[in-house]
């Protein structure tokens, strides 16, 4: 489900738990998911509901081959050592760019017979008799097979790390919760055509122009971490509505892909574990796509975390955010149809999280989260926190993404409370400046700098320039002036041209921008120190209704230099009762 909000780490090292490989590996072992497009390759198995508001249960054919150097064992249940093969679909908007599934969490097929094919050109050369895939061999599922519930069972009975399953108090031994005793039970009856099966709620096929993949992945016992890459595979397929049901014809012209499903985001940047801090080789590894766009007056921030084999699966999201960002039209997607269980948002001073008690990223899954700020991407560590946290594996690990940096806004900045850009240009009135290279004012009463951020596009015509400012003290009054120069104006003075601003008997902090002033109303900050956020900012939508450019009868070429003086409490800092912002440099465009 979807949902949206208004406006408004620790690296995991080896201490808690031992630093521990795959426990159970056996080298040698690699089944790769080979290709998609053996016969009817993804096809409709039933629909419910009314036309074009109901759901459809799909299956996918897929062909699994042994470029390894062991045999791999192929037994059918309820023995427990077969192959376990995981489904997916995901749909690449065309409106938004975003990536997301469209499948539910679908269950699994039990693997029970491998052919000795030769499909994928490895030299098969010898007869399996079904009970395992010969070295160079291949086996074929059809779409018929993969849907057929009797091999079917729920995801949450697999550990996908090791690759292993339980037959006793399986779904197959005691599908009512009672009766266990190892003995399958359950023969695969069904009433419902959708049931178990990949389903696919109409609404998300029905969307003109967007791309449509179906994806496999192979759970084999035992295979090395670092040959899982081929196991997973994606194509490409075109759905159309033939009035009852769905009809799906693959694109001949984009062929299958090996890897993680992300690779279809178009224009994404994909990574995973970082260095050594992982669970890769302790847990299932977790891929992470990002996506930044411009956008008018900052940037969009888009996220995809596809949970391929970690079995302890993911229930935090911390992404590290720059000085005063804030952070608005937050999004979240998962795989339900349940918006009850849509993960949680806090926007902390230094980080975005999201988090969830019940519904965590489980394998074979594709989460989303997205938002808007005015603060340009930097490199980031995203933590990730497990849901479980499995012997041997590490309670958070990092993976490196493009994330917000500082939130200065989309124009220079000047005559920040750090101490200047020289000794002696210009200290804050009584020490009370910045950690060196902050942007925004002196500190204020509330410990922070007020930073003044510019967004919007500075245009003589459009006039959108507007501007908001955070470090505020809780509920202080701020006034916006601009002024055609810098302080200090008197080229004998040793910081002229330095940007650095002057001293003030008046204020706690910098006097910066100078000469034919103008002040462009006054604002109230919120109760967190902001204006702009949930209080009105300068500019538009809040006025003034001719905008701050034609309010200041500015020109096309003309340059200003806005900066905020804001009330504080004149107990604290230097007493004086009164503190500013940094100034923004502005040019006007036609």
């Amino acid at each position: 489900m979807k949902f949206l909000l208004g406006s408004g780490m620790l690296a995991a090292v080896c201490l808690a738990t031992p630093c521990v490989a795959q426990s159970n590996m056996i080298s040698g072992t690699d089944v790769e998911l080979g290709f998609l497009n053996v016969g009817p390759d993804f096809d409709v198995l039933g629909h419910e509901g009314g036309a074009l508001t109901g759901q459809a249960a799909f299956s996918m054919s897929t062909t699994s081959c042994n470029p390894g150097t062991v045999d791999v064992p192929w037994l059918q249940p309820m023995a427990a050592d077969h192959p376990l093969i995981a489904f997916m679909v995901v749909r690449e908007d065309p409106a938004d760019g975003r990536l997301v599934q469209i499948s539910d969490r679908s269950w699994l097929k039990h693997a029970f017979f491998a052919l000795s094919d030769n499909q994928c050109f490895y030299g098969c050369s010898q007869v399996s008799g079904g009970t395992f895939l010969a070295i160079g061999c291949s086996d074929t599922y059809g779409v018929g097979n993969n849907s057929d519930r009797f091999y079917l069972g729920p995801p949450e009975e697999i550990d996908p790390w090791l690759g292993t399953w339980n037959p006793m108090g399986s779904f197959f031994d005691c599908p009512t919760g009672a009766g266990c005793d190892g003995a399958r039970t359950y023969l695969g009856n069904e009433t419902s055509a959708l049931s178990h099966r990949v389903i696919i709620q109409d609404s998300d096929l029905d969307v003109s122009g967007a791309n449509f993949y179906y994806y496999g992945y192979y759970v084999i016992r035992g295979e090395p971490e670092g040959v899982r890459e081929n196991n997973g595979n994606s194509r490409e397929f075109v759905p159309s509505w033939n009035g009852s049901t769905w009809n799906t014809l693959e694109n001949s012209t984009n062929e299958h892909q090996q890897g993680t499903v992300l690779q279809r985001w178009t224009g994404a940047t994909i990574t995973s574990g970082k260095n050594e801090v992982s669970n890769v080789d302790r847990d299932g590894r977790v891929y992470v796509a990002s996506k930044v766009t411009a956008i008018p007056g900052g940037f969009h921030y888009e996220y995809a975390l596809h949970n391929r084999d970690n079995n302890g699966g993911i229930s935090e999201f911390h992404l590290p955010l720059g000085s005063y960002v804030d952070i608005t039209n937050v999004g979240f997607h998962d795989v339900d149809q349940d918006s009850g269980n849509d993960w949680s948002v806090s926007l902390l001073s230094d980080e975005l999280v999201l988090s969830t008690n019940d519904n965590p990223l489980a394998w074979n899954t594709v989460y989303n989260f997205w938002f808007d700020t005015v603060a340009g991407p930097v490199p980031q560590d995203m933590e990730l926190t497990q849901f479980v946290t499995n012997p041997g594996a590490a309670s958070s690990f990092t993976v490196p993404v493009e994330g917000p940096g500082d939130g200065r806004g989309l124009f220079p900045v000047l005559c920040n409370g750090d101490g200047g850009n020289q000794l002696g240009c210009t200290p804050c009135p009584c020490g009370n400046n910045t950690f060196p290279g902050t942007f925004g004012g002196c500190i204020n009463s509330s410990g922070r700098g007020s930073a003044l951020v510019g967004i919007g596009v500075p245009s003589v015509s459009a006039d959108s320039l507007r501007f908001e400012m955070f470090g505020l003290p809780s509920n202080a009054f701020s006034v916006l002036t601009s002024g055609d120069a810098v302080a200090p104006g008197n080229s004998n003075h040793f910081c002229f041209g330095l940007d650095t601003g002057l001293l003030s008997v008046s204020f706690d902090g910098l006097r910066c921008a100078v000469m034919n002033t103008r002040r462009h109303g006054g604002r109230a900050a919120d109760s967190l120190g902001r204006v702009g956020v949930t209080s009105n900012g300068w500019g538009p939508p809040n006025g003034p209704p001719i905008g701050l450019i034609g309010q200041g009868g500015f020109v096309a070429g003309q340059t200003r230099f806005y900066q905020a003086t804001h009330r504080d409490n004149s107990m604290f800092v230097c007493g004086r009762g009164l503190n500013t912002s940094q100034a923004v440099e502005v040019t006007f465009l036609p």
